[in-house]
């Protein structure tokens, strides 16, 4: 139970924040690769499902990250904290723009 009151701590929510820097810095990338403001707020809209989605795995993911490493008493990594973000995001919101369906 100790190591679930740790997640309410401060050291908790700058993990999430920065997996959460993480998936916003993939939905920049899309407006980098030339989409615009207007077509990104629309394919949120269209996909609100997988995008609450990568929301939620990547807090599932910060939370078991932080946990490992509080329960080993190592110090936080910000990087993997912003990889999880990028790369559930990643994974998650991909599958709708590319016409792929997800295996049942």
């Amino acid at each position: 139970m100790e190591l679930v009151n740790q997640l309410f701590t401060l050291d908790y929510l700058v993990i999430f924040v920065i997996g959460f820097l993480g998936m916003l810095v993939h939905f920049f990338k899309k407006n980098i690769k030339g989409e615009t403001g207007t077509e990104i707020i629309s394919y949120f809209h269209d996909n609100l499902k997988s995008t609450l989605t990568a929301l939620i795995i990547t807090l599932v993911g910060t939370s078991a990250y932080f946990l490992i490493i509080s329960a080993n008493n190592q110090p936080a990594d910000m990087i993997n904290a912003f990889t999880i973000g990028y790369m559930f995001d990643s994974m998650i919101n991909r599958w709708e723009t590319k016409g792929a369906k997800i295996r049942e």
